[in-house]
């Protein structure tokens, strides 16, 4: 009897871990008893089945998401208490193994979590592809990271609204890495980064353009990738103007975009060298200058107008600050003449007329004809300076005398102390 004792305890044994504490091995579209959403790439048009696809092929390559042990540590964490998305963010960011970071990792960044072939609770929601975690992200997982970035671009249907917002998110992830990874890992990025907007809208406050290549001209990567990328943002401009391509919407311009990133900047510091900030302003002009350019030419609108300068007014002067005046003296010139030659409003006044003095005297000689507008508007400036001038004499003395009228009603001995 003790032996058929024994031989039925080792069977409820058996029982109880095959079916309460094992992980099984089972896809991913079978977990939590959701359907997992397919992935670009990764299912065959025909009954033949799956297809690897680039996603499955990853997951596949990590041995630790097959191993028992490593799984059932995970599930009794995970049981422990309810987790959210912090409790995942603890984990790649703390002092964990390895497998446990990447598999917080897979949880936070993977296109759906119905694709993560590991255990999560029921309860378990991600509303989106979470980007901060990728923040002072630990070296050892900046691999695991960029491959599973990658391969999740790969899978992802980019055609409908829910694809376009993962592309969003991710694109989010790779100006986050950027500034972090080794170079080779930043190549592998750049491939898949976008300049432009996923989304063009347009409200009060912003609208679309090129936003995520003013982000990595203010991001800590280096001056080698900031004139790469800005040289790719030319390439866009250029095939604009010469017409071989069009806005996605018309305020989405690209030289209009450019220009005023660059008139932005001038507000603080640019966040790279005074040689290639110039350079830019360079090429913006080269193009300013050329009225006759396919793209642009018969338009009338806006945009098209718009085109014909890079920057004047108060912004000319922000623009001047950072363009040092021996080093950068036909730049200067340029910028000078093109803002007077395009600029319709010039009321004068203030620290407006001080700067049209100083831009006088830089151009005086070298544009003889821009000068003459300069020395008008200057003119113009002090006589409207000087009516104002008399105009508020003639206030003040009204008013002292309104207040005297006002004393002497109030008291009439007052008389005899003014007079």
């Amino acid at each position: 009897m003790t032996i058929v004792y024994t031989l039925i305890g080792i069977a409820i044994m058996a029982f109880v871990y095959w079916r309460f504490i094992r992980i099984p091995r089972i896809p991913p579209e079978r977990l939590q008893g959701r359907q997992a959403p397919k992935l670009q790439g990764d299912w065959s048009a025909d009954d033949r089945g799956p297809k690897p696809g680039p996603f499955k092929t990853f997951i596949a390559s990590i041995a630790s998401l097959q191993n028992d042990e490593t799984n059932a540590i995970w599930k009794e964490w995970i049981d422990f208490q309810p987790r959210d998305i912090r409790a995942f963010r603890e984990v790649v960011h703390g002092r964990f193994r390895l497998e446990f970071k990447q598999r917080a990792l897979l949880v936070l960044l993977a296109p759906h979590t119905d694709l993560v072939p590991v255990y999560l609770p029921k309860s378990f929601e991600r509303d989106r592809i979470d980007d901060d975690c990728l923040d002072d992200l630990p070296r050892e997982l900046h691999e695991f990271a960029v491959t599973l970035i990658e391969v999740s671009l790969d899978a992802i249907d980019k055609r409908g609204t829910e694809g376009k917002n993962k592309l969003f998110d991710y694109q989010s992830c790779i100006e986050t890495l950027f500034s972090q990874v080794s170079e080779n890992h930043r190549e592998r990025l750049y491939k898949r980064f976008l300049l432009r907007d996923v989304f063009a809208y347009w409200d009060m406050d912003d609208f679309s353009g090129y936003h995520p290549w003013t982000c990595m001209m203010y991001a800590n990567i280096g001056e080698a990738w900031k004139r790469r990328m800005d040289a790719d943002m030319r390439a866009i401009v250029l095939r604009e103007m010469q017409g071989k391509a069009a806005p996605r919407a018309e305020h989405e311009d690209a030289f209009c975009f450019y220009v005023s990133k660059l008139t932005t900047m001038a507000y603080g510091k640019p966040y790279y060298s005074a040689e290639l900030y110039a350079d830019q302003f360079a090429f913006a002009l080269s193009l300013a200058e050329q009225p006759d350019l396919r793209g642009y030419k018969g338009r009338t609108t806006h945009k098209a107008l718009r085109s014909q300068y890079v920057c004047r007014g108060r912004n000319l002067q922000r623009v001047l600050r950072h363009l040092d005046r021996e080093t950068f003296a036909d730049l200067r010139q340029r910028l000078i003449a093109n803002a007077w030659k395009h600029d319709d409003n010039r009321n004068l006044h203030g620290e407006f007329l001080e700067a049209a003095r100083q831009q006088l005297a830089e151009i005086h000689d070298s544009h003889p004809d821009i000068a003459e507008i300069i020395q008008a508007a200057i003119a113009e400036g002090e006589q409207k300076e000087k009516e104002d001038l008399t105009a508020q004499q003639a206030r003040e003395q009204e008013r002292k005398a309104v207040e005297q009228q006002m004393l002497r009603k109030q008291n009439p001995a007052v008389d005899q102390l003014l007079s």
